[in-house]
């Protein structure tokens, strides 16, 4: 028995640190909703003990603008919520959501969650800069909810134990990452939880395979997220995020032409 994650960020246009690869047009998020009908729980449910197998949750990396604008009204047209992870710095700002569309989408029985303040890759930080990114994030939603967040997504998705032992410390209650696969239910470590990319080239095909844990698909993405995983070590975050920009930049233009 298991139940998988989906990991979104935008719908529409990308918003200013967005990239077009992770971001959706608004049709193509309404064909993958119309897919999951029926299916969809909440990351309360996963943490709660009340999903079903085969189920699935909707995650929202960033905190873009769109997730209100765009995906709150088609997921209440199908009756459904998610989580959106806030990355705190962010708000009000071009692109992204305001104070009062992340109070919007609680009001709205979604789950906010943090993303941290600046969207940094917390395993880089020293240990001072990594709390402060976890409280301050967490303070700052605290003062906007009345309620603290109790959930917390990766940056980049780039962990280790100290990240680890430090986001427990902060006294958040799960920990999503972006390693692909299914979680096992009932779910066994809640700060530990496996999270499917959606990226803009995936159709309903592919999401269906997904969704439906087709066991060929996911070895596949697995062994992609660890040839890319060797990449990150062997290069470093920094550099090895700089050559990835300047290869997605490189086929944005080729696909221009």
């Amino acid at each position: 028995m298991s139940a998988v994650v989906l990991m979104y960020h935008g719908v529409g246009a990308p918003a200013p640190h967005g990239e077009p690869h992770y971001t959706f047009a608004e049709e193509q998020l309404h064909r993958h909703l119309h897919l999951l009908r029926g299916r969809v729980a909440s990351l309360q449910d996963l943490l709660q003990g009340r999903a079903r197998d085969g189920q699935v949750v909707l995650t929202f990396d960033d905190g873009e603008q769109s997730v209100a604008r765009l995906a709150l009204p088609l997921m209440q047209r199908h009756q459904m919520t998610g989580t959106v992870f806030v990355t705190t710095g962010w708000i009000d700002s071009p692109g992204y959501l305001t104070a009062g569309e992340v109070e919007q989408l609680d009001r709205a029985g979604w789950i906010i969650g943090t993303h941290g303040v600046t969207h940094r890759f917390l395993s880089d930080l020293p240990d001072d800069e990594l709390r402060r990114e976890l409280t301050d994030s967490r303070d700052t939603l605290t003062r906007l909810l009345g309620h603290p967040p109790l959930d917390i997504s990766l940056p980049g998705g780039r962990e280790d134990r100290r990240v680890l032992r430090q986001v427990q410390d902060a006294g958040y209650r799960s920990l999503s990452t972006s390693s692909v696969g299914g979680n096992r239910l009932p779910l066994g470590d809640p700060y530990r939880i496996r999270r499917t990319m959606m990226i803009r080239a995936f159709d309903e095909a592919t999401v269906g395979r997904i969704v439906d844990g087709d066991r060929g698909f996911y070895l596949t993405l697995q062994a992609r997220q660890g040839a890319l995983g060797l990449a990150k070590r062997a290069m470093g975050n920094q550099r090895y995020e700089r050559v990835r920009g300047l290869a997605f930049s490189a086929l944005q233009r080729l696909r221009r032409r």
